[in-house]
């Protein structure tokens, strides 16, 4: 089973790795849209209204959760690296992996077993 991820959800970490333990996932997939995101409000403000408005809210209110997620930078990768290493032991029984140094700047990574 699999899921994607975007990285900068760190306050969700936890609700994640009891759903990996309870479902078994094992293929975790981080992405990070942030600064697709950022380019599509600067390049095509309407086509950011667009994917705003089919979350319900305006563009302001989509842009002010994508600087909120931005914020959380520093904790990223420490995070991401917890994570990981929480949710192959639970899931592999692993107690060491190998996982990316910093989290993609855009794009994924992905953790299988």
């Amino acid at each position: 089973m699999q899921i994607r991820l975007e990285t900068h959800v760190v306050p969700e970490h936890d609700a994640v790795r009891a759903a990996v333990a309870q479902h078994g996932v094992d293929y975790i997939v981080f992405n990070n849209h942030l600064p697709e995101a950022v380019d599509l409000a600067t390049s095509a403000p309407d086509k950011f209204a667009s994917w705003a408005a089919q979350h319900r809210l305006t563009a302001t209110e989509m842009m002010q959760i994508v600087r909120g997620a931005q914020a959380q930078e520093a904790d990223v990768e420490p995070a991401l690296a917890q994570l990981a290493a929480r949710s192959a032991q639970a899931v592999c029984g692993w107690d060491r992996m190998m996982i990316p140094v910093r989290p993609p700047a855009r794009g994924s990574v992905r953790m299988v077993r």
